[in-house]
């Protein structure tokens, strides 16, 4: 199970005809940071015309998508936006578009070009991620299976945590679901059946 976002909060600019389109992305996980991120945007670029808005938000399995194009035209700010988005596939994510007029009219498809354009070009440049169904494991093992251990188990696993180095190795380590069952075959051969794996917690990892 994987879905696409982007890493960091990431700000461009483009400007059409003297009016300024400031873009900025931001990861997001529910619709109280979405609150948050607008009302201090609201506060970095006071006095803009616009402030427009698009999200789409994993929730559930499902996403929850919402757009605003405050006091743009209907249908030239926020869907253009939105659009963009579901397009790249791209989920937990808010794009905030603020406009500064610059004296001359755009017209309906100026300002979807516009509004559009701000948003890919933010993306163009934005680090997009990957994020995986894992699950995060203890793995107990015996000093003389660690070895083996390193060389044939580390390859599958995402993020090592912590290796703690007592009577045995313990192992905290997250691995992506669709690699677990080779993971434990793996343990399996390498110490005779005798390593012990925990497991503590499933999120998405990147």
């Amino acid at each position: 199970m994987l879905y696409k976002t982007i890493k960091t909060n990431i700000v461009t600019e483009i400007i059409e005809k003297k009016s300024r389109f400031i873009c900025m992305l931001n990861p997001v996980t529910d619709t109280n940071q979405v609150e948050k991120v607008i009302a201090n945007v609201r506060k970095q670029y006071p006095g803009a015309n616009h402030y427009c808005y698009a999200y789409r938000i994993r929730n559930d399995g499902n996403v929850i998508e919402k757009y605003s194009d405050d006091g743009e035209p209907n249908g030239t700010a926020g869907v253009p936006m939105l659009n963009v988005l579901k397009r790249q596939d791209i989920v937990n994510i808010l794009a905030v578009v603020v406009r500064y007029f610059g004296g001359t009219l755009l017209g309906t498809g100026g300002l979807v070009r516009a509004y559009s354009g701000a948003v890919i070009q933010s993306l163009d440049q934005a680090e997009i991620i990957t994020m995986e169904y894992s699950w995060q494991l203890r793995i107990t093992v015996d000093y003389c299976y660690y070895g083996n251990f390193q060389n044939k188990c580390l390859p599958l696993l995402k993020q090592i945590v912590n290796t703690n180095f007592a009577d045995r190795v313990i192992i905290e380590a997250w691995i992506a679901v669709d690699k677990l069952s080779r993971l434990l075959k793996v343990l399996d051969d390498i110490t005779t059946r005798t390593a012990h794996v925990e497991y503590l917690q499933q999120d998405f990892m990147n």
